[in-house]
Formats: structure tokens, sequence, C-alpha cells
């Protein structure tokens, strides 16, 4: 079901990030990177997953959030 459910919404996404799983309940936490003139796509997508599985399946949903999980930074602190 998760490399299932992780196809589909890797076609209509421009990349992925895998998250930590914080729930002993969680079987699959990523971030998906979208434009914008993509965002219907991927929402019909979200859509069709929770049709294929019902209720064997639940799936939370949200964003657009900012890309956070899509950028490297590193910061430190230099002492004077």
């Amino acid at each position: 079901v998760v490399e299932a459910v992780a196809t589909r919404l890797r076609a209509v996404a421009d990349t992925e990030a895998g998250n930590d799983l914080y729930s002993d309940r969680l079987v699959f936490n990523r971030s998906y990177l979208v434009d914008r003139d993509g965002q219907s796509a991927f929402d019909d997508a979200v859509s069709e997953i929770r049709d294929a599985y019902g209720d064997s399946l639940h799936v939370q949903y949200n964003g657009p959030w900012a890309p956070y999980n899509f950028v490297d930074i590193e910061i430190s602190a230099e002492g004077r």
C-alpha cells in the first residue's frame, strides 16, 4: 500500500522528502514539493487515493506549506 500511494503522489509532484514516523500507527509520512500549477492534480491524486482505499486507509493531507523540507541550510554562530 505504501509504495502504491507513493507512486501515485510522485507522479504529480516535483520531488518528495521522507519525514520521521512519530506514531506507531503512522506508516507513511512524506512531504511533496508541488508547483502551484500542479496543485489541482495533486489534490485529485489524494482524492483518488482516499476513494481507492476507503476506510482501510486514513489519509491526512494539509498544505500548501513553505518548502522547508526541501532546503538544506546550515546555521552556525561565531563568537566575537
